[in-house]
């Protein structure tokens, strides 16, 4: 981690957790509220119940969908990135499922 010299701010590691979260201990009460982002991922706005509670509409990169994007309720997240593209999917989505040696399919349920 670092920061810029003129900031004058030293990192410092934040305590271990007492406890491992998983998904379900940390957004399980988010999961009925979330609204579809407006065609070019514009937000809702005022019809957020809560702030930013919102999915992108979009494609993917051909990257993130190279790979199994799915954690379940009782799995700790990835890594948040930024970009929608790279977002995680949600956790009551299908896993992708080993088809052959390097090619994974994701099944409908």
């Amino acid at each position: 981690m670092g920061f810029r010299k003129d900031l004058k701010i030293k990192f410092e590691f934040p305590k271990p957790l007492d406890k491992k979260y998983f998904l379900k201990d940390i957004i399980w009460d988010l999961k009925d509220s979330v609204l579809p982002a407006i065609d070019k991922t514009y937000s809702n706005d005022d019809k957020c119940t809560i702030a930013n509670h919102e999915y992108m509409v979009g494609g993917f990169s051909s990257m993130f969908m190279s790979r199994n994007r799915v954690r379940a309720w009782d799995e700790p997240s990835f890594t948040i990135q930024a970009g929608g593209r790279h977002a995680p999917l949600h956790p009551s989505a299908p896993k992708m499922e080993w088809w052959k040696r390097q090619a994974q399919i994701c099944r409908r349920q």
